[in-house]
């Protein structure tokens, strides 16, 4: 979260997204910037956030409701995109989970800690392939996932 980042204070026009498209194509990082302004939208509206807190509280465990969350925010943009790369999808939902976990911090309702994090992110890999079984080589995808979690994207 933003009190670890030693980025803190330094924002970035990109929202940090550079770092995380470094092995990406140019269509692709294309993608990732319009994928990530159109996050921003999401997540920064009132009622549209209010709706997915309200659903993802069902739940009740913090990394659940994290989880929850940033797969509502990428099924967002696959209805908007279409079929998006998952290398694209990942280096979103990395750069959206810490900014949803600050924003579910600061409604008051949840507290997330970086180990929510952590766990937010595999739990959301998991809804997000069953919400598109079929769709994306689950085996690829946990590849891709495991790399993320080392830093190897």
């Amino acid at each position: 979260m933003n009190d670890m980042n030693p980025q803190q204070g330094q924002p970035q026009a990109d929202g940090g997204l550079l770092s995380l498209a470094e092995d990406l194509n140019p269509g692709q990082v294309e993608m990732m910037k319009k994928g990530f302004q159109i996050a921003q939208q999401i997540m920064y509206d009132e009622q549209v956030f209010g709706s997915m807190m309200q659903e993802a509280m069902q739940g009740g465990e913090p990394a659940e409701a994290l989880g929850n969350m940033v797969v509502q925010v990428v099924m967002k943009l696959q209805e908007h995109f279409g079929k998006v790369d998952f290398v694209v999808l990942l280096a979103l939902g990395i750069k959206v989970i810490d900014d949803l976990a600050d924003a579910i911090n600061q409604t008051g309702r949840l507290q997330i800690e970086e180990q929510d994090i952590q766990q937010a992110m595999s739990l959301a890999v998991q809804m997000w392939l069953t919400a598109n079984q079929g769709s994306y080589d689950p085996a690829e995808v946990q590849s891709l996932a495991g790399q993320a979690k080392q830093g190897g994207l």
